[in-house]
């Protein structure tokens, strides 16, 4: 079955740009951060939806007003930020966990780079944070190449080379992770001189954390295409042509791996293209 239906919005105006991030064991959904709707200003805000979807309650904030950040649950109870950009649209170094069962919020090492408009990622078992690419403030819209990983257990950072290889893409909305055994991205792309390296492996300074990229072309054309995951078993492209209007999926399932079909039109009031999204069984 194949059906839309909203959940219940908080009481308060949900940010703009905010980061939707599921956290399956604890069955909670959480939107982080993004602008204010009305100053149009970063915010610290956090907002938590019970596994039912019934009730959202205010979460403690974070400890430094981000969007465009990058965001990720890792393990069973935390919650990874780092990167985005400031009031002064300044991108930045900072990162912070979330505990979800004590609804506290930590600060942890900087990164090495400012990284605005970034990808988070869970790293391998759900131990490490990857940020992907992103760009400095002084050269915004310039993507970078590499990320860095957070390894919980040196509470330090290293950096993993040739990770993104779209230099004038952001990473957001065109990339799928996998984190069962290795971690495997996938990034999607309409870009046909890419496809001559379609798949390589990546690695950090400490050789301890490694990424298999793999490139696949999107079956659709346009600029305005999102990508999202469907707990692990199949992806969703949302867009194209026809924006409101497509909604396409690939399943990763080994009897229908890499196959594309058209699942259904996205009824109205459903069809603009997203910022952020999660999925989570309940």
């Amino acid at each position: 079955m194949s059906t839309w239906n909203r959940v219940a919005f908080p009481q308060q105006q949900i940010p703009l740009f905010c980061e939707c991030v599921a956290v399956q064991d604890a069955g909670k959904i959480l939107l982080i951060g993004g602008w204010d709707p009305e100053t149009l200003q970063p915010v610290k805000d956090v907002y938590v939806l019970e596994g039912s979807g019934r009730r959202w309650r205010r979460g403690a904030p974070m400890k430094e007003s981000r969007s465009f950040f990058a965001c990720a649950s890792v393990g069973s109870t935390k919650v990874y930020v780092a990167g985005g950009h400031d009031e002064q649209k300044n991108a930045l170094r900072s990162a912070e966990v979330y505990d979800v069962e004590k609804d506290e919020w930590s600060t942890i090492a900087w990164m090495a780079e400012g990284r605005d408009e970034c990808q988070g990622l869970g790293m391998g078992t759900g131990v490490g944070f990857c940020v992907l690419s992103g760009y400095a403030t002084e050269s915004q819209g310039r993507f970078r190449q590499d990320g860095e990983v957070y390894d919980p257990m040196t509470k330090s950072w290293s950096r993993i080379e040739n990770a993104w290889p779209f230099p004038d893409t952001s990473p957001r909305g065109r990339t799928v992770v996998d984190t069962r055994g290795s971690s495997r991205l996938c990034c999607f792309s309409t870009d046909r001189e890419l496809q001559s390296q379609r798949q390589w492996e990546s690695r950090d300074g400490s050789r301890k954390w490694n990424l298999d990229v793999e490139v696949t072309q999107l079956p659709t054309s346009g600029s305005s295409v999102y990508v999202g995951s469907s707990g692990g078993e199949s992806v969703v492209i949302i867009g194209g042509r026809r924006e409101t209007k497509g909604l396409l999926m690939k399943t990763t399932t080994e009897k229908n791996a890499g196959k594309w079909s058209h699942v259904n039109d996205i009824p109205f009031g459903f069809s603009t293209l997203p910022f952020s999204h999660a999925s989570i069984y309940v």
